[in-house]
C-alpha cells in the first residue's frame, strides 16, 4: 500500500495536481470572459467567438475541449503520458543544478518583468520558428494551424505533447534567472490576454503599434492562412520585431479576411481524441524517421574509389 501511495502521490505531482488552485481556474475564466466580452462589443455578436461557438461547434469544438483540458490542469497529465514524466525530472535538474538568481539583483519589481517578458518572448519566437521547421514538431503543431475558423478558444487549442514540451520551456527562462513567482504571474497574465485578442474575430493591424511592436490580430491572421506564401511568417508571440530582424515579418493587408487552416486537412472530421492520438503517432512516425536518417548519414562509411 506504501508503494501504491507513492506511486500516486508521484504521478499527482508530476501532473501538477498536488498543486491545483481553483483560484488560477476563476482568474483564467474571468480574463476569458472579459475578452470574450470587448470582443463582442467591437466586432458584434454574429462575428464574435461565442457566435462561432454556439452555430459552428463541429469546426470549433477542438477549441472548446481544448480549453477545458486546459483549465481542468489535464495536459500536464497528458503531457506525462506522451513523454513518461521525462519534463518533471529535467525541471528539477534545472531547478536543483542551474538557478543563479541573476534577476535578483535587480530592485524594481517593473524593470524584473519587463526583463522577463522580454526574455520570455525572444525564447518563444525560436521555439514558434522550430515547430514550423522540424517535421516531427510540425506534427503537432497541426493540431493549432488546423482551426479553419478562428475564436478566441484557439488560443488553447494546442496539442498535448507540444504543450508538455513548451510549458517546460517556459519555466526555463524563469528558473535560470531565478524570477519570483509573482513575476512569472504576471508576464503570464499579458501573454494570456494579448493571445486571446490575436486569435479573435477583432481583425485588427493596431496601427503604429502592430506594425513596429506587438503582435496584432491581422498579423497572426495571416500566420494562420493557407496560403503558401505565408507559411512561416509572423512567428512573433507577443513582439513584431523579431520578425523584422530575423525575416520572417509579412505585413498583413487592410482589412482582409484570410482562409485559415491547413491543407487536406484530416483535423474537425473524427473527433478531439482522433486528431489528438493520430498527430501524436504521425509525429512519432516522423521523429522516428528523422532519427533513423540521422545513425545513418553518422555511421555512413564513404565509397570505396574504383580501381582502373
Amino acid at each position: 500500500m506504501d508503494i501504491l501511495h507513492y506511486i500516486l502521490h508521484k504521478i499527482l505531482s508530476i501532473a501538477g495536481y498536488d498543486k491545483f488552485l481553483w483560484s488560477n481556474v476563476i482568474k483564467t475564466m474571468l480574463i476569458l470572459i472579459g475578452c470574450l466580452v470587448v470582443e463582442m462589443l467591437v466586432v458584434g455578436w454574429r462575428r464574435s467567438s461565442l457566435y462561432q461557438l454556439r452555430y459552428h461547434f463541429r469546426l470549433v469544438s477542438n477549441d472548446f475541449f481544448c480549453f477545458i483540458i486546459e483549465v481542468a490542469g489535464l495536459y500536464q497529465f497528458v503531457g506525462m503520458l506522451f513523454y513518461g514524466g521525462i519534463f518533471y525530472y529535467l525541471y528539477g535538474q534545472v531547478q536543483k543544478h542551474i538557478c543563479f538568481h541573476l534577476i535578483d539583483r535587480i530592485d524594481s519589481h517593473t524593470l524584473q518583468f519587463m526583463i522577463m517578458f522580454f526574455i520570455a518572448d525572444f525564447k518563444d519566437y525560436w521555439i514558434h520558428w522550430l515547430t514550423h521547421r522540424l517535421g516531427w514538431a510540425w506534427e503537432l503543431h497541426k493540431m493549432h494551424h488546423s482551426a479553419e475558423r478562428m475564436t478566441m478558444l484557439t488560443s488553447f487549442r494546442t496539442h498535448a505533447a507540444e504543450t508538455a514540451l513548451t510549458s517546460f520551456m517556459d519555466l526555463f527562462p524563469f528558473i535560470i534567472f531565478g524570477a519570483p513567482a509573482e513575476t512569472f504571474a504576471l508576464v503570464y497574465l499579458f501573454r494570456q490576454i494579448q493571445n486571446h485578442f490575436i486569435h479573435s474575430q477583432v481583425n485588427s493591424g493596431w496601427g503604429w503599434v502592430g506594425k513596429y511592436i506587438l503582435m496584432s490580430p491581422a498579423a497572426h491572421r495571416l500566420h494562420h492562412s493557407i496560403d503558401p506564401e505565408h507559411y512561416g511568417k509572423n512567428l512573433g508571440s507577443r513582439f513584431i520585431f523579431w520578425d523584422k530582424l530575423f525575416g520572417t515579418y509579412y505585413p498583413p493587408g487592410k482589412n482582409v479576411e484570410y482562409q485559415i487552416g491547413i491543407p487536406d486537412n484530416e483535423f474537425n472530421k473524427k473527433g478531439f481524441l482522433f486528431d489528438l492520438v493520430n498527430s501524436y503517432r504521425k509525429s512519432m512516425l516522423v521523429a522516428k524517421k528523422s532519427l533513423m536518417e540521422m545513425i545513418k548519414s553518422l555511421f555512413r562509411l564513404p565509397a570505396k574509389k574504383s580501381i582502373t
